[in-house]
């Protein structure tokens, strides 16, 4: 019934960048349905959250451009501690499908610490659920291939945070570690050594 889904960060009472969210929204449901959402509805549950007990949970909103369906639970981050780097030069995620079988495959093979590096035509793109940028010892670095262009990472490239970059593979030396970025995840929080990343 629902073909796209939203992450969104909820923490004590608030938002994180809702107006984004509803964007990118109206955004899928144009390119797809040819119509904006109406938001009427899916705005007034949202705002409801206010009350929610102070915590971080991650809301999840299904919809489409008719219906929607919203899910909320806390959120504890995974433990990443490597990154098995995958080429795969015809990979795609352009858009924030519920049906993400481009890493259904991967992800079985998915050890509980591990998480992947892809790589497409020489170019370094995202990890299986979130963008990533690199630190070079002086500034953070994120790809400019990205299979999926988040919202935590064009946040971060508008704040000058981090810098767009074309980034290949035999680049990675270049850096010192990775940080995983996502609507849940901020700049940091999870951090890579270079050295924890495997090559095929």
């Amino acid at each position: 019934m629902y073909q796209f889904f939203e992450s969104i960060q909820l923490k004590d009472s608030a938002l994180k960048h809702l107006d984004l969210h509803v964007q990118r929204m109206q955004r899928t449901c144009l390119f797809f349905y040819q119509e904006e959402k109406k938001m009427d509805a899916l705005l007034q549950e949202l705002d409801a959250l206010q009350t929610y007990p102070t915590g971080l949970y991650k809301v999840k909103v299904k919809y489409n451009v008719h219906a929607h369906e919203i899910e909320i639970t806390p959120y504890v981050p995974r433990v990443i501690q490597t990154l098995q780097v995958i080429i795969n030069n015809d990979i795609q995620y352009t858009w924030k499908t519920i049906n993400r079988q481009v890493f259904f495959a991967y992800e079985v093979q998915r050890k509980a610490t591990e998480d992947f590096l892809f790589v497409r035509q020489d170019c370094l793109t995202d990890s299986s659920y979130s963008n990533i940028a690199l630190w070079n010892g002086q500034e953070w670095h994120t790809p400019e291939t990205p299979l999926f262009n988040g919202i935590q990472r064009e946040v971060l490239i508008q704040e000058g945070r981090i810098i767009v970059r074309k980034i290949t593979l035999s680049d990675i030396r270049n850096y010192e570690k990775i940080s995983l970025i996502n609507a849940m995840l901020p700049l940091g929080e999870i951090e890579i050594p270079v050295a924890n990343i495997f090559f095929p």
